[in-house]
């Protein structure tokens, strides 16, 4: 003997289905494009979108961004700075890093970094190992090269 399904029962099945096909909140996500961060940037790509939501462009030597002033990585030849701004030269105190970069790829990691490893009176580096000028009152080390000795003794 074959059943007919109550209407009750169908009923919540229409519903069900009925819901299924109404998009749910992460349908609204939209993410931004390289080069542009949502405004307002208390968006994320987990988040439904407001209708006054958009993308907003990068500051203009950066590649990709989180908000008008933060940088999360820069357009070449540009250096990302510890203040998460994009230079094309790093200041005194840090190096450019990676320092050997073919002209055909430019890291998302570059940035410029802190002379941490080299001495404390160092002004200049090629990296966090070669100190290449000391505070005036100290000169480089020839048998150290991350060293600044002071002016009138050591390795002269």
């Amino acid at each position: 003997m074959h059943r007919r399904p109550n209407a009750a029962v169908l009923a919540a099945l229409l519903a069900a289905l009925a819901l299924s096909a109404v998009p749910s909140a992460a349908a609204a996500v939209r993410p931004c494009p390289t080069g542009t961060y949502p405004f307002p940037t208390a968006l994320t790509t987990t988040t439904p979108w407001p209708a006054d939501a958009e993308c907003k462009p990068c500051p203009p030597f950066c590649n990709t961004c989180t908000s008008a002033t933060y940088c999360t990585s820069c357009k070449r030849p540009y250096y990302r700075t510890d203040s998460f701004a994009c230079v094309a030269t790093c200041v005194s105190g840090t190096w450019a890093s990676p320092r050997f970069i073919t002209a055909d790829v430019w890291p998302f990691s570059a940035s410029c970094k802190p002379c941490t490893m080299a001495d404390p009176n160092c002004v200049t580096c090629n990296s966090k190992w070669e100190c290449t000028r000391c505070d005036p009152s100290y000169r480089l080390d020839r048998v150290n090269t991350a060293a600044c000795i002071k002016n009138g003794g050591g390795n002269v």
